[in-house]
């Protein structure tokens, strides 16, 4: 397959102490790629505008721009209004705080184009050499995912993601929250795309705190509204024949 562009969306919330190194790291391995990587000010309330409007700056980061979204609405909805922005055929989302590696995202981006038709494959990564916690929760998830649609679901939460952009019409009825990393694999599924899965790093984070995991109640909750999520799903999948 012929090079196509590549756009890459970070949501950043409260990200500023992360911006600049991200930014090194993704013009570190971009290489020649036709890349474009929007970094999504979340709503933030840090001071992650003045990093990166200060950051953009430099002439390094000419693959680089920022959109605004003023009043955060959650990760999800993050994802989804950079990827409406996107000019590239091919679009991808990570996190900002590196706990994932750019060079990741490059990988899955060169793995999907070894495909014929981009069109029908979704490219994530699966997360190696986790810490045993976090390593059976996700085990645990994705249990509770094979019982509810009767399938196994790779590493849900794992990034990158990557797909074309025609399947973003796909993703209209997208949740706001920590939901959506479901959502877009339960739809490639639906759409009965290829889910192609890449070995990835996943470190802990350098700065800040998880704004979901930081606490055993806060993990709780955001487990149970996942499995509450994929009931109301599976039940409309069966209803809907």
């Amino acid at each position: 397959m012929k090079q196509l562009q590549l756009s890459i969306v970070l949501p950043c919330y409260n990200e500023a102490r992360s911006i600049p190194d991200i930014l090194k790291r993704f013009s570190e391995v971009i290489d020649n790629r036709q890349v474009e990587l929007v970094l999504v000010n979340n709503g933030s309330f840090d001071n992650t505008a003045e990093v990166i409007k200060k950051e953009l700056k430099n002439p390094k980061y000419k693959f680089a721009h920022t959109v605004l979204v003023k009043r955060n609405q959650g990760y999800g909805y993050g994802i989804m209004f950079g990827l409406k922005t996107c000019k590239g055929d091919i679009l991808a989302y990570s996190h900002a705080d590196q706990q994932c590696d750019p060079n990741d995202v490059i990988s899955a981006y060169d793995e999907m184009l070894k495909h014929g038709n981009a069109a029908k494959v979704l490219v994530k990564g699966c997360r190696k050499k986790r810490v045993l916690s976090e390593f059976l929760i996700t085990k645990c998830l994705q249990a509770i995912v094979a019982l509810i649609f009767w399938s196994m679901y790779d590493d849900i939460n794992g990034q990158p993601k990557v797909f074309h952009k025609s399947f973003l019409e796909k993703l209209s009825s997208a949740p706001n929250d920590f939901k959506f990393d479901f959502y877009v694999q339960y739809m490639a599924r639906k759409n009965k795309m290829k889910i192609e899965s890449i070995p990835v790093e996943f470190g802990r984070r350098k700065h800040g705190k998880s704004h979901w995991a930081y606490s055993i109640f806060s993990r709780a909750k955001t487990y149970l509204g996942f499995i509450v999520y994929m009931l109301k799903l599976r039940f409309h999948d069966i209803f809907s024949g």
